[in-house]
C-alpha cells in the first residue's frame, strides 16, 4: 500500500511539473527568437548635435519605409506574347495595388524617382556615421538626460545596417527595371501591328505599355502562367488606367533621363 502511494505521489509530481517545463520551454524559445528592430523617434533632447543625429536617423528610417511601400504598391511587370505565326513579343507595364495600369510617363517617374531617392538616402546613411561621433561627444554635456538618450547611440549603427541593405536592394531592382523599360521604349512597336486588340484597347495599351518583338522565339513552350496571361491580354483585355498625379510623370527621352540621374549622382 505504501509503495502504491509513493508511485501515485511521483506520478502526480510529474504531471504537475510537465506544464511548468512546457511553459519554461516556451519562454526560452521566445528569448531565442530575435525581435525585429523598429526605430522609434524620441522627443528631441534640446542639444543641437544630438538632435541632428536623431532627426537624421528618423529621416532615413522613414524615407526607406516610404520607398519600400512604393515598391510594394507599384509593380513592374513583363508578359511574353506569342502571335499566330509563332513570333514572340514582350509587353512591359506597371500597375498599382488595385491592378490599374500606370501611364508610361508615370512608370518612368516611379522608376527614376526610386533610383534618385535611393541615392540620396545612401548619402544620408553615410552621414549618420559622422553624426554618431558628434552625438557621442555631446552626450556628457547633456547632464541627467544622458541616462535616457545614451541608448540611442546604439540605434545609429542599426539604422545604417538595416536601411542600407534594404535601400541597396530596392535601388538595384528599380535600376534594372529602368534599364529594361528604357530598352523597351527604344525598341517599341505599334501594338496595332499584332492585329489582336480593338481600338479602345489599343488606346489604353498605347498610353501604358511598351511592346517589343523578340529577334527570335524564346525557344520553348510557354509556361501555363504565360499562356494564361497571354489569353487574358489577347482576349477581353479591359485596362483600367490609373489617373496621373501632378508632378509624378516624366516623358523625357532616355538620354535626357540618364543625364539627369548622372548629374544627381544616381
Amino acid at each position: 500500500m505504501k509503495t502504491l502511494s509513493k508511485v501515485m505521489v511521483a506520478m502526480l509530481a510529474i504531471l504537475m511539473l510537465a506544464p511548468m517545463n512546457a511553459e519554461a520551454s516556451k519562454k526560452e524559445k521566445k528569448k531565442k527568437e530575435k525581435k525585429k528592430y523598429e526605430w522609434v523617434m524620441p522627443e528631441l533632447s534640446g542639444n543641437a548635435d544630438f538632435d541632428l543625429y536623431l532627426l537624421t536617423c528618423d529621416t532615413v528610417w522613414n524615407d526607406v519605409q516610404k520607398v519600400a511601400e512604393s515598391m510594394n504598391t507599384y509593380t513592374f511587370k513583363t508578359d511574353t506574347l506569342r502571335d499566330v505565326n509563332g513570333a514572340d513579343y514582350v509587353m512591359a507595364h506597371m500597375e498599382d495595388a488595385s491592378g490599374a495600369y500606370l501611364t508610361r510617363g508615370a512608370v518612368t517617374w516611379q522608376l527614376v524617382n526610386a533610383i534618385m531617392q535611393g541615392t540620396n538616402i545612401v548619402l544620408d546613411i553615410a552621414n549618420i556615421g559622422v553624426l554618431t561621433a558628434s552625438a557621442t561627444t555631446a552626450l556628457p554635456d547633456m547632464g541627467l538626460q544622458a541616462l535616457s538618450y545614451g541608448k540611442y547611440l546604439k540605434s545609429g549603427p542599426k539604422v545604417i545596417e538595416l536601411c542600407g541593405a534594404e535601400i541597396k536592394q530596392i535601388t538595384a531592382v528599380r535600376r534594372q527595371q529602368y534599364q529594361q523599360w528604357k530598352a523597351m521604349k527604344e525598341g517599341a512597336i505599334d501594338p496595332a501591328t499584332l492585329g489582336i486588340w480593338n481600338e479602345e484597347q489599343l488606346k489604353s495599351l498605347s498610353k501604358c505599355c511598351f511592346i517589343t518583338k523578340l529577334d527570335k522565339s524564346v525557344g520553348r513552350e510557354l509556361t501555363p502562367e504565360e499562356v494564361a496571361a497571354q489569353e487574358a491580354l489577347m482576349g477581353g483585355l479591359n485596362i483600367a488606367v490609373a489617373p496621373e498625379v501632378e508632378g509624378e510623370t516624366l516623358d523625357a527621352e532616355p538620354e535626357d533621363l540618364d543625364a539627369l540621374m548622372e548629374a544627381e549622382g544616381a
